[in-house]
């Protein structure tokens, strides 16, 4: 028996609790948390919800859970993460991207982002929750009809999978100085998201002639070029910026 601690509408603990699967009474909340995982590649993590589960069995989600009596959020998501994945977080790592109500599930939703790199071989699935884990690029994510179609489901990801986009990117491309293959040198001064595709873009500026403003995928900023039998970067990273 799953017990759950009761908030009220301005997500105050009442001192009440509640038995997961009973009802609710109107204006009670109970703590949902989300966990979006980012590592250094900029990849996030996804994992596949196991064949015998009642809720979207067999869905690619982020991972997620209700927060048990006398836990606050830090404390679910580091239990969810352990119980359904077998690593520790490191709760200082972790920044809440949103927070919001959804008062017909009588929840509160806390969705947070934390970056690690802990690799899929070092992950323990818990098998009567989870199927399969795999970290994905938010690009590859959206292209992947699967994938896309489990985690666009949650409330959440329409709110922030802009900022992932851009976190993403930061992670691949950084600020300072690049020269292309061709010769001519550019300054990266960013990350932008496409407002409708909601892929990330690097903006760079060129360092000759009127130096213009441009925009590419971060996708193929990171590509090797093949040019006269010598495999080299299509931009090389030459410095920071002062």
């Amino acid at each position: 028996m799953e017990i759950w601690d009761v908030y009220d509408e301005n997500r105050v603990l009442t001192g009440r609790t509640a038995v997961r699967g009973e009802p609710m009474n109107d204006g009670d909340y109970h703590l949902v948390v989300d966990m979006i995982y980012l590592n250094r590649k900029g990849e996030l993590l996804v994992q596949k919800r196991a064949h015998q589960k009642e809720i979207y069995p067999d869905e690619w989600k982020f991972t997620g859970g209700s927060a048990i009596s006398g836990e606050n959020a830090l404390d679910a998501c580091a239990r969810e993460t352990k119980e359904e994945l077998g690593f520790d977080i490191e709760k200082d790592k972790a920044r809440l991207l949103l927070e919001y109500s959804q008062p017909k599930s009588h929840v509160i939703r806390s969705v947070f982002l934390v970056e690690t790199d802990v690799p899929l071989s070092r992950m323990t699935l818990q098998k009567e929750e989870v199927q399969a884990a795999r970290w994905i690029l938010p690009e590859e994510l959206m292209a992947d009809a699967e994938i896309y179609e489990g985690v666009s489901n949650e409330s959440f990801f329409h709110r922030v999978i802009g900022e992932l986009s851009r976190l993403s990117g930061e992670k691949r491309v950084q600020k300072g100085r690049y020269r292309h293959f061709k010769g001519k040198e550019y300054v990266v001064l960013g990350i932008a998201v496409h407002s409708e595709t909601l892929l990330p873009l690097v903006v760079y500026q060129a360092q000759y002639g009127s130096r213009g403003l441009w925009v590419r995928p971060v996708s193929m900023w990171n590509e090797r070029i093949l040019r006269e039998g010598v495999d080299a970067p299509r931009f090389q990273f030459i410095g920071a910026e002062p």
